[in-house]
């Protein structure tokens, strides 16, 4: 691991250490000569007064090889006669077998510090008062700037002691270890890092997690969701919000967000009286905090929060682990938002200021083609790892995982006759269409290892709601013509992985049917939404002309650097290509169109709560009348089974006849989308 640094732009004139000793050995001061204990400012002002240190803290082979930094105590250092010194009284340097001798050295180098910041200030005045010829001003000039660089020093060394162990009685035998892991901890927190989180030894952020179960308002009331959510804040080291004291979690604003169907989002936000920066005494940068742990000179009023607390039956769709394993792949590019910390039903992410498109918002021509954009620079941006292009299409090795629950489920959905039969058929039935279906797909690219070529990294869920604008304010470089794309950012990547470009597609605008915000019906798909041939062909004209190498940017934080739109495709012969591309890309995605149907029709089938075996009819008619859902899975199921049904017949792997033939009625209430 390479050492943290304070800034990197760090003056070269800045104080730093060249190693990290196994063992720190105090001089015995009666050899010396010396009369008394240590001076705070003995200890350190000969090396920084007769020299000065150069360039920044260096990589240090014994932190980067051993898990800890020994610091070996030796017996007999300094005499039991010696006078006392800094307040330790006659036996002061002879306390060192009672007391942490580790510890008792950084207290000295506290003292130490804050003794050296007063005479360096102290200095400054006077020289100061000197300044008064041309030449005196322009030797003031040098000195300040090296008073600054050696202030970044003393900055950086209070870093170090912030994380000092405290001091403890007792006597104490054998080495004292100091983590490594509380060392970098502190230099992080020095060099301005942007979270609480720590970071591994690959570079990826170390994301607090902790297994608490958090429930949800309706079960526990809003004033205890609210005083748990803050605790786990605390618990999970949240950015800046350890300094909202746990006792005003009434003050804490929490809001529902809708849009999301597999989860239950909030919005946190903090206080609104919390003060931006506390003014501290010097004391208390040396590392006396608040009650709640934080230093009060880096109080920061903490960030709005997204809290993601996830659904009853998630388990059976997602694998979290997976999941956080992607959101670190992501985090590498800077891509959707940073995640904060994690909690057995849970986790905190990033909260962006933005506003999230509505099922109107994504039929805008422009907006539509921006969505293009964006998702090319996700395809193009990370890598499909070998893993995934030896799995396959992410929608079958779903389909696989949630059939054994689907099963379960249908066995008694369709014996209660409730909704009819959910998948248009019996649950074999259609799971042997689909399997047919899949095989179908194979054959059309001439085999597996065909099909697993045409594979990019996809989110696979880009329904509106999990697309957000991102609000920019005046001569905000996302204003600018070769930016405005990247105002969108899409968000929710809990399906992303490997999958063909068809479905990606076929999935976005498969969502252009529903209105999961609609009173009545959210669950309904409405077929006359669908988008016409020519709204298909915006927005995959966008997506290809945006492949041309000369013309996508490298992916980054917003990419902000474009001043100018990358220039139209005008030449004859890229005219040509786009043209072959599109249309390969319209037949692959109406192609795939079904898969999403069926794979969305396993997960409201997964996603409805089984019902209880069957009771007498006098235990039924005592029965307590259903809670009625927020939004109805299983006639969201229906709706995806009738639509892979209407698709299957466009394709011509079905016909009507086939389809009265597994149930009759079902050629009547498929459902069809126009060719396109």
């Amino acid at each position: 691991m390479e050492s943290p640094t304070a800034s990197p732009t760090l003056s070269s004139k800045a104080v730093s250490i060249s190693d990290y000793p196994s063992e720190i050995t105090l001089p015995d001061r009666s050899s010396t000569g010396g009369s008394g204990g240590y001076r705070p400012s003995h200890l350190l002002r000969k090396s920084l007064s007769s020299k000065r240190l150069q360039g920044r803290l260096p990589s240090s082979p014994r932190l980067e090889n051993d898990s800890t930094l020994h610091l070996q105590p030796e017996e007999g250092v300094g005499g039991a006669g010696g006078a006392g010194g800094s307040g330790s009284g006659a036996g002061g340097v002879a306390d060192y077998g009672v007391r942490d001798r580790a510890a008792e050295l950084l207290e000295k180098c506290a003292q130490w510090l804050e003794t050296e910041r007063q005479a360096r200030r102290a200095r400054r005045a006077r020289r100061k008062g000197r300044a008064e010829t041309a030449e005196g001003e322009q030797q003031q000039q040098q000195q300040q700037e090296s008073g600054g660089s050696a202030d970044e020093s003393l900055d950086l060394l209070e870093a170090l002691l912030r994380e000092r162990p405290a001091v403890t009685g007792g006597s104490r035998k054998g080495s004292h270890r100091v983590s490594r892991r509380s060392l970098m901890g502190g230099l992080g927190q020095a060099s301005g890092a942007t979270s609480d989180t720590e970071y591994a030894s690959d570079g990826d952020a170390v994301v607090p997690g902790c297994e608490e179960w958090l429930k949800i308002p309706e079960e526990i009331g809003w004033d205890t969701f609210k005083q748990e959510v803050l605790k786990l804040t605390h618990t999970l080291r949240c950015k800046g919000w350890r300094s909202v004291d746990l006792d005003r979690f009434r003050e804490v604003g929490v809001e529902r967000i809708s849009g999301a169907l597999t989860n239950a989002v909030y919005m946190v936000t903090p206080p609104s009286d919390l003060p931006t920066s506390t003014a501290a005494s010097s004391t208390t940068n040396l590392g006396v905090s608040t009650p709640n742990g934080e230093d009060t000179q880096r109080r920061r009023k903490p960030a709005k929060l997204l809290l993601r607390i996830y659904g009853p039956q998630v388990s059976h769709l997602i694998d979290r682990d997976t999941e956080l394993y992607i959101l670190r792949r992501l985090a590498r590019k800077k891509i959707g938002p940073r995640l904060l910390g994690t909690f057995e039903n849970g986790r905190f992410e990033q909260f962006f200021t933005a506003r999230t498109l509505t099922k109107d918002d994504i039929r805008n021509p422009e907006t539509s083609r921006h969505i293009a954009k964006r998702l090319k620079e996700l395809h193009r941006g990370i890598e499909v790892e070998s893993k995934e292009r030896e799995q396959g299409p992410i929608v079958w090795k779903n389909w696989e995982k949630w059939v054994p629950r689907c099963t379960d489920v249908m066995e008694h959905i369709d014996a209660k006759q409730k909704y009819g039969l959910v998948c248009g058929t019996t649950w074999p039935v259609f799971r042997e269409a689909v399997e047919k279906y899949r095989a179908w797909l194979v054959a059309r690219y001439g085999g597996d290892e065909q099909l697993k070529r045409e594979l990019v990294f996809a989110h696979n869920d880009t329904q509106y709601g999990n697309i957000l604008r991102l609000q920019a304010v005046e001569k905000s470089p996302l204003l600018l013509p070769g930016n405005e794309h990247k105002q969108l950012v899409v968000i929710d990547f809990e399906y992303a992985s490997a999958n063909t470009p068809g479905f990606e597609f076929a999935n976005h605008f498969c969502e252009w049917m529903a209105d999961y915000h609609n009173e009545t019906r959210p669950h309904e798909m409405k077929t006359n939404r669908f988008p016409t041939e020519k709204e298909i062909r915006n927005f995959l004209t966008a997506y290809v002309e945006h492949s041309f190498s000369k013309r996508l940017p490298q992916l980054g934080a917003f990419n902000l650097d474009a001043r100018v739109p990358p220039p139209p495709v005008d030449n004859e012969a890229e005219l040509a290509v786009v043209r072959e591309k599109v249309e390969k890309l319209l037949l692959e995605t109406r192609a795939w169109r079904a898969a999403s149907s069926a794979m969305w029709c396993a997960w409201g089938v997964v996603q409805a709560k089984a019902p209880p075996p069957p009771c007498s009819e006098e235990e039924e008619a005592q029965e307590a009348p259903e809670k009625v859902e927020e939004f109805d899975y299983l006639l969201y199921a229906q709706q995806r089974a009738l639509l892979f049904w209407g698709d299957c017949l466009s394709l011509g792997i079905f016909t009507k006849h086939d389809l009265e033939a597994m149930q009759e009625g079902l050629a009547e209430r498929v459902k069809v989308v126009e060719p396109m």
